[in-house]
Order: structure tokens, then sequence, then C-alpha cells
């Protein structure tokens, strides 16, 4: 849908409404057929809340059907997504806002760059109205489900690398020569030795045989007799301090336990995944394409939703990049298109529908290339601000200390 055609899709409703969401209430603004914007609306996130947002605007436009109220909302994370819904059970067409567009707009209003939630709500009242938005992506079933699973194995994927690194900085202190001896602290061997003897005084404390079949026990036959050699000679020949030995053993048994429960309930959320990938074709098609695995897939999946929403491959492709961004990345570095201008939960407005559509292995292919192009030169840039920023205040600060004359 070009902008010509939102446009002409706004002019088609009678009353355009602006929603600036937030945590704990939303502030609405209502713009009439006669074309003036009501008083803004605060609106309580409770049940009560929205049921009085849904009677004032039943109160100010009595004449008109709920199907003819075009709602747009900008949001702020997730916030905002149970009132869209709710709107969306009582019959409201909703559209999303997006906050870089409500950022540039702003200063239109009152030439002003004051920020506030009435002025927030009377600008998306108005780009709602210009047809300035993107469609609100209600997805169905497995594709709502297949969005939080990967959500939810992100948040926990976050968590074990975390977990890692905190065990490899216990290790430093207690057992330094332990991470020299193994490829990486993920594997099964290196945490079943430390669940069993997590310093290297209670490995040089167990016999020693015992300690050499249970490493080629839980390593099946991997953990050779020279590599036992080396840990067993590095726990002898160890750096690690003497202090607090007991409480050094207590932190690292509960991070490796937690670790371990993390990874378990990763197992689970992978499990689930590959369950709902596999009731759908669209996951067939992109673990066709080299190097997607199927995390990778069900994460495309779960950004994109539905595949009937797309009319062309072209519009998979504008999710990863952006267009009309370029001449504003030559003037002012800014986070990929990906990360501010859209949300997760945006995706392009939807063509009219030509049946089922499965996203080709190449456009999700040229996705992933211009995904990576975006956050590699998106970490570029703000490298170079840091760097600039830093070079400034040591000016400064240079300048301050030199005496005056």
């Amino acid at each position: 849908m070009s902008p010509d055609e939102k446009a002409a899709f706004a002019r088609t409703f009678l009353v355009h409404v602006g929603v600036d969401t937030g945590k704990r209430f939303h502030v609405l603004v209502a713009r009439g057929p006669d074309g003036l914007r009501r008083k803004p609306l605060k609106v309580l996130v409770s049940r009560e809340g929205f049921e009085r947002a849904d009677a004032e605007l039943q109160a100010l436009f009595p004449d008109t059907e709920r199907s003819r109220m075009l709602i747009g909302l900008e949001f702020a994370g997730h916030h905002g997504f149970t009132f869209a819904h709710f709107l969306a059970s009582r019959g409201y067409p909703i559209v999303n806002v997006l906050p870089a567009h409500t950022k540039r707009t702003k200063e239109l209003e009152d030439n002003s760059p004051l920020k506030t939630d009435a002025k927030d709500a009377a600008v998306i009242c108005k780009l709602v109205a210009d047809g300035t938005f993107v469609r609100f992506p209600f997805l169905e079933s497995p594709y709502a489900e297949l969005r939080v699973l990967v959500s939810y194995r992100h948040r926990l994927a976050v968590e074990a690398t975390r977990f890692k690194n905190r065990l490899q900085g216990l290790l430093d202190l207690a057992w330094p020569e332990f991470v020299a001896q193994v490829s990486t602290l993920a594997k099964h061997t290196p945490i079943g030795l430390l669940e069993r003897w997590p310093l290297p005084q209670d490995l040089l404390s167990a016999h020693k045989a015992t300690v050499r079949a249970y490493a080629r026990k839980i390593s099946k036959g991997k953990f050779v007799t020279e590599r036992f050699e080396r840990l067993y000679t590095s726990a002898q020949q160890t750096i690690a301090l003497l202090q607090a030995m007991a409480e050094r053993r207590m932190e690292i048994q509960a991070t490796l336990a937690r670790w371990r429960l993390v990874r378990k309930q990763m197992v689970e959320a992978e499990a689930r995944i590959s369950e709902l990938m596999a009731r759908l074709s669209s996951a067939q098609a992109l673990l066709t394409v080299p190097e997607v695995s199927a995390v990778c897939a069900a994460t495309i999946l779960a950004e994109l939703g539905t595949p009937h929403d797309y009319a062309h491959p072209r519009q998979v492709l504008k999710l990863g990049r952006d267009e009309s961004h370029r001449e504003i990345e030559r003037i002012e570095p800014r986070p990929p298109a990906s990360v501010q201008a859209r949300p997760p939960h945006a995706a392009p407005p939807a063509l009219p529908a030509r049946g089922p559509l499965v996203p080709a292995p190449r456009a999700v292919s040229q996705l992933l290339r211009s995904l990576a192009r975006t956050e590699w030169r998106a970490q570029d840039q703000s490298r170079l601000r840091h760097r600039a920023q830093a070079g400034a205040v040591g000016a400064c600060r240079s300048a301050a200390r030199r005496p005056v004359r």
C-alpha cells in the first residue's frame, strides 16, 4: 500500500483517534468529521479504564459506528498491546504509528520540541488522518505462539550466557587454570566435573582413578588420559586463592545449578518450537536455505507473522532494509530502521490478498544479509560516536586545567 493509498484509506473513516500508550495509562485524542480534535482523555490500564474509553468515544460520536473510527496507537515497547486487542474485539480498526514519525512531526505541531503525552496523542491523531501509519499485525495461531516462544528462548539464551560468564569469573579466582583445559565451559564434560569437584582441592582429595573413570564416562570416552593428566597437573600447580574456599564452592555449585535449569528450559522451548514449525509449510521452505537453522527460521517467522499478509517478497526485504532512510543516515548516524523506526511487532501494510504466499528462500537469504549489514553499520557508527564524545570530553578537561595567562 503506497502513501497515497494509505491516505485515501484513512479518508474513508469519519473519526480518527490517536493513542499514546504507556505502562500505567494511555492518552487518547479523537478528531471528528468536523476536523477538530477533542480534549485528551486519560485511559487507565484496567478493565474499567478500557470500558470508559469505549464509552467516551461512543458519547463523543454517537452517530458514528465503531467500524468507521480508525484508531492509531504508538506502542511503548509491549505496552498498549492489551488496549489494541480490546479495541479490536469491540470492532475498531487498528493501525500502528511508528515512534520515529511522531518524533519528527511533533515540532510541526507547535514549533516546539516539547514532549507531553497529550501533545504526542494529538500528533498521532493527525498522522492517522494523514495516512502515516503501518498495519498492526493480529497474529493467528500458530504464529502468535511462535513469537512468544522465540522471545522466551531468546531471554533464556541471554540468561545462559550470563551464567556462563559468571562461572568463568568465579573460576578466575577459584581455579584459573581450568578454563584453559577445556574448549568451552558450555560442554557437558567440564560442567559435570565442576558439579562434582568445583575446586582444585576437591579434585586432588578424590581418588585419581575415580576422577579419570568419571571423566571418561560423562565425556563418552572423549576425555583421554593426556587431557586428564593436564587437568590434574593444573590442579596441583594452581594459583587459586585459598581464602573463603567453602563460600566459593557454594557459589560455583549454585551457579551451575541455575545454569543447568536454564539450559533445560531452553531444550523444552526448542522442542515446542519444533512442534509448531512442523505444522507450517513456510517453515519448511525456510529450512531449505543454506545455514538457516530451525531456531533462525522460527525467529524469522515470528517477526514476519502470517505469510498471507504479504503479497510480494519485496515486502519481506523492506523489514530489514528501508530505502527511505538512506538520506537521513548520510546526515546523522542513527540506529537501524529495524530497531528504532520499526517496532518488533510491526509489519509493512499488506496489499490486496492474492492467496497464500510462502516467502521465497532467496528473499529470506537477502533479508538476513541486509539485517547483518545494517547491524554492523550501526555498531561502527556507535563506536565512532562514543569515540568523538570521549575526545570532546578530554578536550574540555584539558582546557579547564590550562592556566589563564
